[in-house]
């Protein structure tokens, strides 16, 4: 007996957020979602792929990105990203399956919570080995449950069988610079006719990012022949003297963007322009003490932009490139089963379902054949766009040049826009926090500014020069060693937007 699909609308859940729930007696799915989600009699999808939207096989589909739901027979797919920027989230509780695209809708759901005794070095670092490597489980404090299940790239396939896991991947051929490009734009082709296609109930404006570095220029080459025409990028950088500072220091694309005829929107990442919408880029999980993870709050303004438009969207970006599109990718990177060197993207999951955008990272598409890919980095054909340095990638230097932009504006050095900070930029936010801080762990709020200090650069010319002592970046100079005030915002922040979740779907949520 197939089973049957019956979605309710929650206009109070962000426009792209969904939690589904199957009993498997009744083979019945029931799905709550937010208001921008598209849904048929068999399938229910927040995403694009390259095939025809009508037919709604999203679920075979090798190059998707976003989250959806399929009914075939007797089995219920769900499918995530065919990218390690997002996941499904999946757990077996009280007689039904709960699957959901978002972390604090699933807390919501269950009343589980971040654990504070709990390193999420697991949780959060595990899927860089690889689609055939990563670690399913994602610790959570609950009376009945240990974990919860992070599921990256594979459909999770429910029945009366036991739950399986398909992946969607194919093999492909690639030649030459000409044969791999050509592929690449056949696929961007087909994801534009799939998100342009009329029968779709929620239209898109598609939109590209664009940066000094390598991947995300190279990627708004490769887009432009769908028309698009507006793309984002990082402020200059700020600083009293900046107009002093050598030619290409800043973070600058707009002379690119203007070659190749865009729009450029500059993201403003002004302490005045963050909305309490920052929540949505804490609430996700990270390991102690670990400087790698970077807030993505620069991206606050793109979201904000976007919700304004009245339509959904569609990012394409560049991440992953540092690894496909490398001369120098590190050995353990060469395999078949994707893996990255950073999770950027991944905290974009909740922002992204609030403000109704879909991240296509394009160099993800066919990443699997990485070594086909590698083959053309070095061959022959490709020396005259080999720069011979530690940041080298001639399959974008080639696209970049061969659309007319000169080779002295990009590529040269690897600069960020991500940030990390031990409390809330906003402040409002910034008080509960703190607030947070001083009724729960006993932190006062002068503890936790003499501890910002360390922070300052006047501290630590002061430290070096009048007691010897080189400051690391993680090490605390007033509080306990163990304290880490980054991990105490992110399950702040986890908790106060499980609570919201909770608040509109009428269920209760455990007080901290």
């Amino acid at each position: 007996m197939p089973f049957s699909l019956e979605c309710t609308l929650n206009e109070r859940l962000p426009r792209l957020a969904w939690l589904a729930r199957v009993e498997r007696g009744a083979r019945l799915v029931r799905v709550v979602h937010g208001a921008a989600v598209e849904k048929r009699q068999q399938w229910l999808v927040e995403g694009v792929w390259d095939g025809p939207f009508g037919q709604g096989d999203f679920h075979r589909c090798e190059n998707f990105f976003g989250s959806g739901i399929r009914l075939e027979g007797d089995e219920v797919h769900f499918v995530p990203s065919t990218a390690s920027i997002d996941r499904l989230l999946y757990v077996e509780y009280q007689g039904q399956a709960l699957v959901s695209n978002s972390l604090v809708l699933m807390l919501a759901a269950t009343g589980a919570s971040l654990s504070d005794e709990h390193d999420y070095w697991r949780e959060c670092l595990s899927i860089i080995k690889g689609v055939d490597r990563y670690d399913r489980r994602f610790a959570v404090r609950h009376p009945q449950l240990e974990h919860i299940q992070q599921v990256f790239y594979e459909n999770i396939v429910i029945s009366e069988a036991p739950t399986r896991y398909d992946l969607r991947i194919q093999r492909h051929q690639i030649d030459s610079f000409e044969q791999y490009i050509a592929s690449l734009q056949e696929i961007l082709a087909g994801i534009q006719r799939n998100y342009q296609d009329p029968a779709r109930r929620y239209p898109f404006l598609a939109y590209t990012t664009l940066s000094a570095g390598y991947d995300s220029a190279a990627v708004s080459v490769l887009v432009r022949g769908l028309g698009i025409t507006e793309a984002f990028t990082g402020h200059p950088v700020r600083q009293p003297l900046e107009t002093l500072l050598p030619k290409g220091w800043k973070e600058d694309a707009r002379e690119i963007g203007q070659i190749l005829g865009l729009t450029v929107h500059q993201l403003d990442d002004r302490r005045k322009s963050i909305s309490q919408d920052e929540l949505f880029y804490l609430c996700t999980n990270y390991p102690k003490h670990h400087s790698g993870h970077w807030s993505e709050l620069s991206f606050h303004s793109m979201a904000q932009h976007i919700a304004r438009s009245g339509k959904l969207g569609v990012v394409f970006t560049g991440n992953h490139g540092d690894t496909v599109w490398d001369v120098n990718t590190p050995e353990r990177h060469l395999a078949e089963h994707i893996r990255r060197g950073c999770l950027t993207g991944l905290n974009q999951t909740e922002i992204r379902l609030h403000a109704g955008y879909v991240t296509v990272p394009v160099p993800f598409i066919w990443a699997h054949e990485i070594l086909k890919i590698r083959q053309v980095t070095l061959s022959p054909a490709m020396a005259p766009w080999r720069l011979g340095t530690d940041y080298d990638r001639p399959i974008p230097r080639r696209l970049l040049e061969q659309a007319g932009v000169p080779r002295h504006l990009f590529g040269f050095e690897k600069k960020f826009i991500c940030a990390r900070a031990m409390w809330p930029v906003n402040p409002g936010l910034r008080r509960r926090f703190l607030r947070h801080l001083r009724r729960q762990h006993g932190l006062p709020c002068w503890m936790v500014y003499l501890e910002y200090l360390k922070h300052l650069a006047l501290t630590k010319v002061i430290l070096k020069r009048c007691f010897g002592r080189e400051l690391a970046r993680k090490e605390n100079l007033f509080l306990d060693p163990q304290e880490d005030l980054f991990y105490r915002m992110v399950h702040w922040a986890t908790g106060e937007m499980a609570r919201r979740a909770a608040d509109a779907l009428g269920l209760d949520y455990p007080a901290v």
